[in-house]
């Protein structure tokens, strides 16, 4: 007499699927959607790391540095179209409302966002527009008498 089990459901179904239903499991893609997760959360981890370490750094650059920097890329730049004086850095400013720059005859060619120039020792001022990667304008500088800016 063959003893069996009455919940070994294998001896008990038939080879062929009834009704379109079968008793074995198909393999899952649960392996790959963890695996793929834990892919996702490490270049989340590893692009947040870095934005803060960059966010640091220019936190922490000085003001000075940066506008440094900026000069000696506009003389850089500048320098190309014509001779700049040499072993100074000079004072960049840039044109935000040329409409309160029209009156007067040095900014008349001048476009918000150009950078002037401003040598104080060698007492020049040079109108640079890097649009167009043009010098706009050349003068001499008077600084004998305050400046006053009206905002």
């Amino acid at each position: 007499m063959k003893i069996t089990n009455p919940f070994n459901r294998k001896q008990n179904s038939p080879p062929y699927p009834v009704n379109g239903l079968t008793t074995e499991r198909k393999p899952t893609n649960a392996p790959r959607i963890v695996w793929l997760l834990m892919v996702i959360t490490v270049a989340s981890l590893a692009l947040a790391g870095y934005s803060y370490y960059k966010y640091q750094q220019l936190k922490n650059t000085s003001p000075s540095v940066a506008s440094q920097t900026e000069a000696k890329e506009l003389v850089a730049k500048a320098s190309r179209l014509m001779m700049l004086p040499q072993g100074e850095i000079p004072t960049v400013a840039t044109i935000s409302d040329v409409t309160k720059l029209k009156d007067q005859p040095f900014f008349a060619n001048a476009t918000n966002g150009d950078k002037l120039l401003i040598y104080s020792q060698a007492k020049l001022a040079v109108l640079y527009s890097p649009k167009t990667d043009k010098i706009v304008n050349v003068g001499p500088l008077n600084i004998d008498k305050p400046i006053t800016i009206k905002p």
